[in-house]
């Protein structure tokens, strides 16, 4: 079976974490590195999609008296909120080995929900890119492509705050709609044992071989350069829409 980079990290701070994602799809549709699966933590943050208006979207006083960072994704879609209780995935991969961005999803989602029914939380799949209990989200997940580059970017709610995401999405409540495994799995398991759970059901989804690695030298070069042109920027996050390609 061919190989899966794999790399684990604490994560950065939320717009940096984006233009690395941006630096890392973009090396690799340069062919330059191989398919990659990244997992990580975000601190405090909302992300807003490509395009949206942050007035419209969040609460941005709240944000600032919570020290929520607002970013803006590469995706289009809603804003979410993230916290150190939520790991994220990013999961590079060529258009030809995944078969289409709607096949990836299947499998990747179909396969972590079913792990995740075997650790003893009644999850299931449902399309096209949720990981539901009962009706209640316990992770989502979206896509995008860079030429032959396939994105494919998820979150697992563990132990969120709930209060937060709320209050910096303007949101009555939030417990109608959302989940978390704090709330289905006793006791938690540790982050650790999570990570290698979403670790091995996309690479078993695959037919890959995990190999843990590093992020090099080029990526966070690329990264570093991207965060100071558009990602980390007051006048990117907050114009109303990004100026990134679809």
């Amino acid at each position: 079976m061919k190989a899966l980079r794999v790399i684990c990290d604490e994560g950065f701070g939320a717009r940096r974490n984006i233009a690395l994602t941006a630096a890392m799809a973009e090396l690799h549709g340069e062919g330059r590195t191989p398919d990659t699966l990244r997992v990580y933590r975000y601190p405090r943050a909302v992300l807003l999609g490509r395009n949206q208006d942050v007035a419209a979207e969040i609460d941005r006083a709240e944000c600032n008296a919570r020290g929520i960072e607002i970013a803006r994704r590469i995706t289009g879609g809603g804003a979410i909120y993230m916290d150190r209780g939520v790991i994220t995935w990013d999961l590079l991969i060529s258009r030809r080995d995944a078969g289409g961005m709607h096949v990836l999803g299947g499998r990747v989602c179909g396969a972590l929900a079913a792990a995740l029914s075997r650790s003893g939380i009644a999850a299931r799949f449902r399309a096209e890119n949720d990981i539901v209990v009962g009706s209640r989200k316990l992770a989502g997940a979206s896509g995008y492509s860079n030429g032959e580059t396939l994105v494919y970017q998820g979150s697992l709610l563990v132990a969120p705050d709930l209060k937060a995401m709320a209050a910096a999405l303007k949101l009555p409540s939030v417990a109608d709609h959302v989940t978390s495994l704090a709330a289905g799995i006793s006791p938690m398991p540790r982050e650790s044992d999570v990570m290698a759970l979403i670790i091995s059901a996309i690479a078993d989804a695959l037919d890959r071989v995990p190999e843990q690695s590093g992020l090099i030298k080029e990526e966070l070069n690329l990264e570093a350069a991207l965060f100071g042109r558009e990602y980390g920027r007051d006048d990117f996050i907050f114009s109303g829409e990004a100026k990134v390609a679809a």
